[in-house]
C-alpha cells in the first residue's frame, strides 16, 4: 500500500474503552480527519481510500468498539452514546478542537451521534450509506428483532459461517461483481472478528437502539456530504431525506454501486470526498 501518510498504530484508554487507532505522529499540523468504519469492519477498511487522499489532511482511523483491536471493559461502552462520548474524550487527549468526520454505515450512525452533540468541533461531515435514526418505536422494535436474528446466528455458528451469511445480504449483492481476490480479502478480514464482540455491537449499538438525531439536523451549521450507491435504494432515500433537513448538505449518488461505495467504487468515492474537502 502506498499513501501520503506515515501512520502509527496506537492505543489509548478512555473510560472503560481502550481504543486502537492509526494516526500520524503530529496530527495537529494539518486538518484532522476521522474515519469510522462499518459493522464487521475495522480501521484498515479505509487504507485504500488513503492512497489517493491529499496530504493536506491528517487521518485518524479508529477500531470502533466490538471491532478490530479495540478493547471494551464494560458492556455499556458499546452504545452509540458512549462511543460518541469516548471519541470526544479521545480527541481531547489528542488536543484536537476541530475535525472532519467521515462515517460509513454503522460508523455513519456514530458520526451522526457525535456531530449532534459536538457541533462546534465539526469542520465538515461526510456520511456514507447511513441513517440519522429510525422515526417510530415500531420501526425500532422491528430492527431490534432483525438484529436479534443476527445475534442468534452469531451465538450458534462459527465466525466464518456468519461472515458468509452477512456478505450475502441483499444490500451487498453488487459486491459479487468484485474480483475473487478482493472478495477473499474481505472474507479474511471479517473472519478475524469475534462472535461475542459483534453480538455486543448489535445489542447495544444496533440501528434499533439509536436515539434519532432527526430534530438536530436543521441545526447542523457545517457542510455535509451524503454519499450513497444508486443500487442501494434504501439508503439513497434516507440520504435524500437527510439532505432536505440540513442547511448545508449535498447528496451525491454513485452509479452502478451498492451499499459500500468506498469499496465498490473507490476512485469515484475519493473524487467526491476530495472535491468536497477542498471546497
Amino acid at each position: 500500500m502506498k499513501m501520503n501518510f506515515k501512520l502509527l498504530e496506537r492505543k489509548i484508554l478512555v473510560g472503560q474503552t481502550e481504543f486502537n487507532f492509526f494516526s500520524e505522529q503530529k496530527i495537529r499540523e494539518k486538518i484532522p480527519i476521522l474515519f469510522l468504519h462499518g459493522f464487521t469492519g475495522d480501521s484498515s477498511d479505509w487504507f485504500d481510500v488513503l492512497e489517493n487522499l491529499t496530504n493536506k489532511f491528517s487521518p485518524i482511523l479508529i477500531d470502533l468498539p466490538g471491532h478490530g483491536k479495540t478493547t471494551v471493559f464494560e458492556d455499556e461502552e458499546y452504545s452509540l452514546e458512549n462511543i460518541s462520548g469516548n471519541i470526544f474524550e479521545l480527541l481531547q487527549i489528542l488536543e484536537i478542537s476541530q475535525i472532519v468526520v467521515v462515517g460509513y454505515s454503522f460508523g455513519g450512525r456514530v458520526a451522526y451521534t457525535f456531530a449532534s452533540k459536538n457541533q462546534e468541533m465539526i469542520k465538515k461531515l461526510v456520511i456514507e450509506s447511513s441513517t440519522f435514526g429510525l422515526k417510530s418505536d415500531y420501526e425500532k422494535q422491528m430492527r431490534r428483532e432483525s438484529d436479534g436474528k443476527l445475534i442468534e446466528i452469531l451465538q450458534s455458528k462459527r465466525i466464518e459461517e456468519f461472515t458468509e451469511y452477512w456478505i450475502n445480504q441483499p444490500f451487498f449483492e453488487s459486491q459479487k461483481l468484485l474480483s475473487d481476490e478482493i472478495r477473499n480479502k474481505i472474507k479474511f478480514k471479517k473472519n478475524r472478528n469475534s462472535n461475542s464482540e459483534l453480538i455486543n455491537s448489535l445489542k447495544y449499538a444496533g440501528t434499533g437502539t439509536m436515539i434519532s438525531v432527526e430534530e438536530k439536523l436543521p441545526e447542523f451549521d457545517f457542510p455535509t456530504l451524503l454519499i450513497s450507491g444508486e443500487i442501494d435504494s434504501k439508503y439513497t432515500k434516507i440520504s435524500n431525506e437527510a439532505k432536505e433537513k440540513m442547511k448545508f448538505a449535498e447528496h451525491r449518488i454513485i452509479a452502478n454501486c451498492g451499499h459500500n461505495t468506498h469499496l465498490e467504487k473507490k476512485e469515484e468515492f475519493v473524487i467526491l470526498l476530495t472535491n468536497f474537502l477542498e471546497k
